[in-house]
């Protein structure tokens, strides 16, 4: 009944109107059963030679079904299924196939099957329509847009990569600047900046996006403060350095966290204070703050640095009593700084002809397991035993 209501030529709109349902219903049937039977490829052939033999249009329903069908099949064939099904439509709606939802979907397909420089010229097109529509005013600038900006901008290659990311934010800067200052905007900045070699920029960005992170966020501010911290050891740029640790500091000791975790910024500071901006009084405060009293070895090497700033400052008999203290700690034999801690008692017992104890500590150098890179150390501590017993022995000769 159906076909033979098919074959008769419509004599007004009406029956052609009926003749189309009829068309429909009986394609409906057809890949209802085959859909139920999980044959995507048999519907989709059946499409595709519909279509060329101008059997069907391919219009949206049409091709929404493909699609349909075509991201059903598994593997490479659901991804060569996805750009034939988008080829198909160009040949009669070519614009179609270049909305910027489309062009994703092609880039993706041709991503998945290996073809790299295919998906490359989408991601191109897609940057090239977001930013031309945008300036025509023909398209907003909403969060979807943006983000589908930033998508295409981060499939390319490296260089070209950061510039369009940049180029991105300041196309969004024109329409909303605001966004364009948020944590996240002003870190991709500053990323894509310091990747093209900009890296007075890119600090900028880091700094901004540092003070703008939340005191409670402590994980992102110490991942900006390791940012800023590479770009300012890289332009040897110390006081700026000491100031993001300051920070770093501050931020870990008012949360809470294990005194280990800020005491190495404090030593830091101390070091930079020290070796690099030559201010001794800073350097020997902030080192007293990285020494909490305990055997770590950050917290002897602090202790033992604030020993040789007050020995540079001629304070012998404050350097000395630290000695002592640090000496008192539960130190390894084995450790270089527990040779390095008696040898300085040593020399400053020598210094003051307080014989019997330089003896002592000289011996504690000369019969430790030290480190290869001091030897040369054992060996003068050594050969203060022999030189101060001989002396000893010859006082008591005379005596």
């Amino acid at each position: 009944f159906f076909n033979k209501a098919l074959k008769v030529v419509p004599a007004n709109d009406y029956e052609k109107k009926t003749q189309d349902e009829i068309k429909e219903y009986l394609a409906v049937g057809v890949f209802q059963n085959l859909i139920e039977k999980k044959e995507w490829s048999k519907v989709s052939k059946i499409i595709h030679q519909e279509v060329k033999a101008k059997k069907r249009t391919l219009d949206e329903k049409n091709f929404k079904l493909l699609l349909y069908v075509e991201n059903k099949k598994t593997g490479k064939k659901k991804y060569y299924g996805i750009l034939a099904a988008y080829k198909l439509l160009s040949t009669f709606n070519k614009e179609k196939t270049n909305t910027i939802d489309a062009l994703l979907d092609q880039a993706k397909a041709a991503e998945e099957i290996g073809k790299k420089k295919l998906a490359l010229k989408f991601y191109r097109k897609i940057s090239k329509k977001i930013h031309n529509e945008v300036n025509a005013k023909k398209r907003s600038l909403d969060e979807k847009n943006f983000k589908q900006l930033l998508f295409a901008e981060n499939k390319k290659p490296s260089r070209e990569k950061y510039n369009g990311i940049l180029d991105a934010y300041a196309l969004l800067a024109i329409f909303n600047k605001k966004k364009t200052f948020t944590v996240e905007a002003l870190i991709d900045q500053g990323y894509a900046a310091e990747k093209l070699g900009g890296y007075k920029r890119a600090k900028v960005y880091y700094k901004n996006a540092l003070k703008k992170v939340p005191e409670k966020n402590i994980e992102l501010k110490i991942q900006l403060i390791g940012e800023l911290t590479r770009l300012y050891e890289r332009s040897k740029d110390y006081e700026s350095l000491v100031r993001v640790y300051k920070h770093a500091y501050n931020v870990l000791k008012k949360n809470g966290k294990i005194p280990r975790e800020y005491q190495t910024y404090a030593y830091l500071i101390g070091y930079h204070y020290s070796t690099h901006l030559k201010q001794n009084k800073k350097a020997r405060l902030w080192m007293m703050r990285a020494d909490g009293g305990g055997s770590s070895e950050q917290e002897l090497l602090a202790g033992f640095w604030v020993v040789q700033l007050d020995l540079e400052a001629k304070k012998n008999e404050t350097a000395l009593k630290r000695l002592k203290e640090l000496a008192g700690r539960k130190l390894t034999k084995n450790s270089a700084i527990y040779a390095q801690i008696h040898f300085e008692i040593g020399t400053i017992y020598h210094f003051k002809e307080n014989w019997e104890s330089a003896l002592r500590h000289f011996r504690f150098v000369a019969n430790a397991k030290v480190p290869k890179d001091l030897k040369q150390l054992q060996t003068d501590a050594t050969q203060n035993v022999k030189d101060i017993d001989n002396y000893l022995k010859s006082i008591q000769a005379s005596q």
